[in-house]
């Protein structure tokens, strides 16, 4: 029988954004879609908006923009389809 020791991951993990978790504002979601619409890396703007990719990719298919979370990450703009 064959026995393994685990040894506990070090891996660092990234401090959360300031606004991880917080709600979005009718200006702050206006930005956001004109930074999409710039064709701004939807990174870039999680940085800017201080949230995480996922919530950026998130806000914008509820706002329409896009009609998944993949579209976003490809910068695939609805009215491009």
């Amino acid at each position: 029988i064959r026995r393994t020791t685990r040894t506990p991951r070090l891996t660092a993990r990234r401090p959360s954004p300031e606004k991880a978790g917080k709600a979005w504002g009718e200006e702050e979601s206006q930005l956001l879609m004109e930074r999409f619409d710039s064709c701004m890396p939807t990174d870039e703007i999680a940085e800017l908006h201080q949230r995480t990719h996922t919530a950026i990719e998130a806000r914008l298919v509820r706002l329409g923009k896009v009609s998944s979370r993949d579209e976003a990450r490809m910068g695939i703009h609805r009215n491009n389809v």
